[in-house]
């Protein structure tokens, strides 16, 4: 997921929509960029949740890139676009870094 443009308050308002999104119960959920032999379960909105909740945690937590994304991988090991998750990682490190 592309957090880099995202700080805690916009993490937080993404899980708060995702929250809105999953009281419609829809049927089925597509996802952007997912891997073609995924399904559209719904189930995506809470994992994407949880995703976001992860990131935003060890981001608080470590005090590297490579370490946010060495444990994003541990947790997530079969989530792709490295790329997306370096960039969100190094955008958030550097936020820390103004603060």
């Amino acid at each position: 997921m592309m957090t880099a443009e995202a700080g805690e308050r916009e993490l937080a308002q993404w899980i708060t929509n995702l929250e809105a999104v999953a009281a419609l119960k829809p049927a089925f959920v597509v996802a952007g960029h997912k891997k073609v032999e995924n399904t559209n379960d719904p189930k995506i909105i809470s994992e994407s949740q949880q995703y976001l909740r992860d990131f935003s945690r060890i981001v608080s937590e470590e005090t590297t890139v490579a370490g946010i994304v060495a444990r994003m991988v541990e947790r997530y090991p079969d989530w792709e676009n490295l790329r997306t998750l370096w960039h969100s990682a190094r955008s958030a490190i550097a936020r820390k870094d103004r603060h």
